[in-house]
């Protein structure tokens, strides 16, 4: 299958979880599992920077409209998509990120793809959160659903890695 075709569908399929089922599921004080951020941690390491800044304002902006957020997932998901190859490089050797391997459990190895998608999950449901609460009153219990959103995220992730475990 073509790349390029098998990367749209990922995101179809992402979009289409997110709106029928995880939009649906919301956990106690506003715990909500935000699996459209996934794309943009599989996506292939040479994917041009300014198409990887359109597609997550795109995404976003999508979303601030489902969610009526003004602007909150479109912030948090161009911030992760800006910072995404630098926080890559920690994880991955230049060899893999050089051979444009796809970032994902089966080429980065269980922790080193935990511990970058645990960053790049955790910026963005933090910058989601505290932008759209936009105060630090409870700021102990508030983190605490940041970290619970962030965890159930990348159980989710991981689970969809393994199904998309073909290296692209």
């Amino acid at each position: 299958m073509n790349k390029s075709l098998r990367y749209i569908i990922i995101y179809v399929f992402l979009v289409v979880l997110q709106l029928g089922i995880f939009n649906n599921v919301i956990i106690e004080r506003g715990v909500i599992v935000f699996i459209y951020a996934l794309f943009f941690i599989i996506l292939p390491v040479r994917t041009p920077s300014w198409l990887m800044l359109i597609l997550a304002f795109v995404t976003g902006l999508f979303y601030d409209s489902v969610f009526n957020t003004g602007g909150v997932h479109a912030f948090s998901t161009v911030f992760i998509a800006y910072f995404r190859s630098r926080i890559l490089r920690i994880f991955a050797n230049n060899f893999d990120i050089e051979n444009a391997y796809r970032p994902g459990i089966k080429s980065m190895g269980v922790f080193n793809f935990l511990k970058f998608s645990f960053i790049l999950l955790f910026i963005h449901n933090l910058l989601i959160y505290f932008l759209e609460v936009f105060h630090f009153n409870n700021f102990f219990s508030n983190f605490l659903i940041v970290i619970i959103n962030t965890l159930l995220t990348l159980v989710v992730c991981v689970l969809l890695d393994l199904l998309f475990k073909k290296e692209s």
